[in-house]
């Protein structure tokens, strides 16, 4: 018999550990944009060590997927949602940013619909960007 990690997902079913729970911080060296994967899920981002402004795009929603971001130092970072999804009170399609001054914010995320992110843990100031 095979032992099998498990996790409790946003939605409330437990479900065995696809690899990536508790790994992280993958930390990212180049700004710009950075498209997830579903198969990330369960990671930790950070922008340690850069300066430059980093954006990270969600993967389209699934149940139960979850993200975790890091901001380290004085680089912007933004979570984004694609169009027709949104992330805690940003509109569908826009961003939530760190503007924490200082060095640290972390915004953790569940999706909860395949049209919904939910904000689930955050620390520092996150704001909404609707434009």
């Amino acid at each position: 018999m095979e032992r099998v990690n498990m996790q409790n997902c946003g939605d409330g079913i437990r479900r065995a550990d696809n690899g990536s729970w508790g790994k992280g911080p993958v930390v990212k060296t180049v700004g710009g944009t950075i498209n997830l994967k579903a198969g990330e899920t369960g990671t930790m981002f950070s922008n340690l060590g850069l300066g430059a402004a980093l954006t990270f795009v969600l993967p389209p929603a699934k149940p139960g997927m979850w993200f975790t971001f890091l901001r380290s130092g004085n680089g912007t970072v933004a979570v984004k949602t694609l169009a027709g999804v949104t992330l805690g009170a940003a509109l569908a399609g826009k961003q939530m940013e760190a503007v924490t001054a200082g060095d640290f914010a972390a915004l953790t995320v569940v999706a909860v619909s395949t049209t919904a992110w939910l904000v689930v843990g955050q620390s520092g100031t996150w704001a909404v960007n609707n434009t």
